[in-house]
């Protein structure tokens, strides 16, 4: 297509304020205390996770790691596709997750992890919320806190797109 540039800029401001979801603007979520939990699944063939990786970054650059983490937390999941992870536990993994947004909205419990039950890798690992790392199973497990997302995935995050 000859003015393809044209056509794509002309479509991006059409639907911009009304079907775009890559604002980092989440100043009315933040002011009005809301909470946002997402999930990311690493093999997902209809929405590769670089995308969401580098608007995590653009959040981050935006409210900080520690300022957008006060009110949004994301969970990669490894070899899960276009589907809920599957998460250790009785109750399906959506309700595990809503049971989560709702600890942390009503009652300031923010979630930390998640433990998923790959089967694909035939293990169970402890999912941290983003940039958070898994600490080694046994005494001391858990979530080792990370206030600044590595420089090599950051700059890796970047693209010329990015408009914010």
């Amino acid at each position: 297509m000859k003015n393809f540039p044209q056509t794509f800029e002309a479509a991006y401001r059409k639907f911009a304020g009304t079907a775009s979801t890559d604002s980092t603007d989440l100043s009315d979520v933040r002011n009005n205390k809301g909470k946002i939990l997402y999930y990311v699944p690493t093999n997902d063939p209809l929405i590769v996770p670089f995308g969401s990786y580098n608007y995590q970054q653009r959040l981050f650059d935006r409210y900080g790691v520690e300022g957008t983490r006060s009110f949004v937390r994301t969970f990669y999941f490894p070899n899960v596709g276009h589907e809920p992870p599957a998460l250790t536990g009785s109750a399906p993994a959506m309700s595990q997750l809503l049971d989560a947004l709702e600890a942390w909205t009503e009652h300031a419990k923010a979630p930390k992890s998640f433990d998923q039950n790959d089967t694909a890798a035939g293990a169970q690992r402890t999912i941290c919320a983003y940039p958070d790392t898994a600490r080694a199973a046994g005494a001391g497990a858990g979530c080792r806190t990370q206030t600044r997302v590595p420089a090599d995935l950051a700059d890796a995050s970047r693209t010329v797109m990015d408009r914010h």
